[in-house]
């Protein structure tokens, strides 16, 4: 989900500890600035969401490029 430029991943179903360690893979291999935002569901649940700001998002786009079906550019904004 892209959203202000940056993007946030849905990892909704990882527990916080798995959530941090994610983010600490993300940042010490690809140097990226990510973020922690907590949604809560309907049953009162507390889910993690992974925060992907613009800066890194578009040091991050060259890479994930290659594996995105054109149809889906969109959702990254590239035309």
């Amino acid at each position: 989900m892209v959203k202000n430029g940056g993007i946030t991943l849905c990892t909704d179903n990882y527990t916080l500890n798995e959530v941090n360690l994610l983010i600490k893979a993300l940042t010490d291999k690809y140097n990226l600035k990510c973020t922690i935002h907590y949604k809560k569901g309907k049953s009162e649940r507390v889910y993690y969401r992974i925060y992907i700001g613009k800066k890194s998002f578009d040091a991050l786009k060259p890479l994930i490029l290659p594996y995105v079906l054109p149809s889906f550019h969109y959702k990254l904004h590239i035309s």
